[in-house]
């Protein structure tokens, strides 16, 4: 074989499959489409570094914008709730980069002897009877050519075309998609040290974000569920309308714009098959409730990286194999992941009135953690009659 392992794509869980899977001594290619890793950014840029620390990456480079205290949580009439770093989950506690932190990501799987190259687009996979065993490639060039392994890691994002070709179960459900925009605010006047949160008025299945990058700076994006919208301009028309109607938002001057698709879907049924796995976004290891990914993503690509190292050792790259990482990853996140899908599920029916109630009621009495069980020991002990309409999630 060229490789024990290919790598596809050079995001957050491709970049640290590629990582473990050479520190663990497999012979590790990670190919990225784009000539520049990280370019162009589709990210809110908001990250939890103890989950960073989880995987040993270093907190310090030009990666880091700010560090932030907590999070700022806005029901639809303004009640709030202020929650600090340490009770929130995997998107709050640090601003980032994005870009210059996949880069930094892809130069820490260089250092562990990975083989990094850019301009490479995979264009199908190579198969030996019922077994992956390679991908086709173009360079930038336009030359084709083949390379085989004993792993392919599909690390492409949610519309993973690895995971298609490979027969895995990757479709989903209009229900389950969120349509996103996001402008880059300048010139304001903000309090860098908490994220906030704004669970958006009316029946779109909408919230607005901030992630500040300094007192003057700021992602402000929005998040609808597509099965609401019925033409993509409602998507900016509420935005616009938000930032309009923000004390400190209308004051400032837009000099980016990102939009795009996220995945709220539960993670999918099958990760991993004979010669193949997927990590990250591609395998839907995605927060239904944020629609964050980057944390989750390095998380599984740790585990994808050990476990390609073992079958490296062995050269046994069989479905069975391959299915250690699957049952791996899920004991790491599955069920934080479940819990949040089932909640989007449920939050998404409830009225803006009940929300109000519920933020306002956390906010009196506290809670130690807004986790799903969190807030339903809450309702279980406050409000009993929203509890039965938002049903059982546990």
């Amino acid at each position: 074989m060229d490789y024990d392992t290919v790598v596809v794509g050079a995001g957050p869980g491709g970049s640290t499959t590629a990582r473990f899977a050479a520190r663990n001594g497999a012979r590790t290619l990670l190919l990225e489409k784009r000539e520049e890793i990280g370019v162009p950014v589709r990210c809110g840029e908001g990250i939890a570094p103890r989950w960073l620390e989880m995987i040993d990456v270093p907190l310090e480079g030009d990666w880091i914008a700010n560090r932030v205290r907590g999070a700022k949580i806005y029901s639809p009439n303004g009640n709030s709730l202020t929650i600090e770093d340490d009770n929130l989950g995997t998107e709050v506690g640090m601003v980032i980069h994005r870009d210059k932190l996949d880069q930094f990501l892809a130069k820490l799987a260089e250092d562990d002897g990975a083989e990094v190259r850019t301009g490479v687009t995979v264009t199908d996979l190579l198969w030996n009877g019922e077994d992956v065993c390679g991908v086709k490639i173009r360079d930038s060039n336009g030359k084709e050519s083949e390379i085989t392994c004993g792993v392919v890691v599909g690390a492409d994002g949610f519309e993973s075309q690895v995971g298609r070709w490979a027969n895995l179960p990757t479709h989903r459900k209009p229900a389950d998609m969120c349509g996103a925009l996001q402008y880059t605010l300048i010139d304001l006047d903000i309090d860098p040290e908490y994220c906030e949160f704004y669970l958006a008025k009316g029946s779109k299945g909408a919230y607005i974000w901030s992630f500040p990058k300094s007192s003057d700076e700021s992602n402000v994006g929005i998040g609808c569920m597509v099965s609401r919208v019925k033409n993509p301009g409602e998507i900016k028309v509420l935005l616009d309308q938000f930032i309009e109607n923000h004390e400190h938002f209308s004051k400032g001057k837009c000099v980016d714009i990102q939009g795009g698709g996220v995945s709220l879907s539960e993670p999918l049924e099958k990760t991993a098959g004979a010669g193949v796995i997927l990590v990250g976004d591609a395998a839907r290891q995605i927060d239904s409730i944020t629609g964050g990914g980057v944390a989750n993503a390095c998380l599984s690509g740790e585990v994808a990286g050990r476990i390609i190292g073992k079958a490296t050792e062995t050269r046994d790259y069989s479905k069975e194999a391959m299915q250690e990482y699957d049952m791996e990853w899920r004991k790491v996140m599955e069920d934080r992941l479940y819990h949040s899908y089932l909640a989007k599920t449920k939050l998404t029916e409830v009225e803006p009135e009940s929300i109000d109630t519920v933020v306002k009621t956390m906010a009196d009495v506290g809670v130690e953690e807004p986790t799903v069980a969190g807030i339903l020991a809450v309702l279980e002990k406050h409000h009993p009659e929203i509890l039965a309409e938002i049903g059982d999630l546990i």
